[in-house]
């Protein structure tokens, strides 16, 4: 991994942290659940009565193999290389961090996916880590300012040369938070959210209502690398 300028680590880390500890207490459920897998066998082969929900639940295994996976999601700055990539799919992996976020998991998420949105050209894990940093970014900026409850709505449009990501708490509007200034600043996502984007022509925008995200698409950026 590389080393990463003055003030991207900390602003990770402090999404990392809520959510590696979210991670971190699912998967210890889960494990201790499947330890007990011999003994609610042993109970079901003995017809105790609601042991074989339970034991069918303790042998996912499934499970632990997907929180492996978003564990290795959380790696920041890795090696990986662009690829085109379709925001629709990374979305899915983002989502299913943000919901292990020890203070937004209470939080629902709607995604409003649009199968005719271009792609982008990114490293995989980046724009998963992104997209996690922009969900942060509008929770804290627009949710718990009303409530740890509610629902989040990703909405996502395109031109030839950008992708753009909102995210905006259902039933708040503009004209809603006319006038509301957000105490404390930009959010602390922001910094880590901007590195992972500078280099495809990404941009933030942020209002009282929203997190917008604009990253450059495939097209455009190709066109820029022939151009020099």
């Amino acid at each position: 991994m590389t080393q990463l300028p003055d003030g991207v680590a900390q602003s990770w880390l402090y999404t990392s942290d809520a959510v590696l500890r979210g991670l971190n207490h699912e998967f210890s459920n889960r494990l201790s659940l499947a330890r007990l897998t011999p003994q609610l066998s042993a109970l079901l082969a003995a017809g105790e009565p609601g042991m074989q929900r339970l034991a069918a639940d303790a042998d996912r295994s499934e499970d632990l193999l997907h929180l492996l996976r978003l564990y290795r999601l959380m790696i920041f700055g890795s090696a990986e290389q662009p690829e085109p990539l379709l925001v629709s799919d990374n979305i899915v992996d983002a989502v299913d961090l943000f919901r292990h976020h020890t203070t937004f998991r209470d939080l629902d998420v709607r995604v409003n996916a649009d199968a005719t949105i271009p792609p982008l050209l990114m490293a995989p894990g980046a724009l998963t880590q992104a997209l996690l940093l922009l969900l942060c970014a509008a929770a804290g900026r627009v949710a718990l300012a009303r409530g740890d409850t509610g629902t989040l709505v990703v909405d996502f449009a395109a031109t030839e040369d950008a992708v753009r990501i909102a995210v905006r708490l259902d039933g708040v509007t503009e004209a809603s938070t006319a006038g509301a200034a957000h105490e404390g600043g930009d959010p602390p996502e922001l910094v880590a959210l901007r590195h992972l984007v500078g280099g495809v022509n990404g941009t933030v925008e942020l209002t009282p209502a929203s997190a917008t995200l604009s990253v450059g698409t495939l097209v455009s950026l190709r066109q820029r690398e022939k151009r020099g």
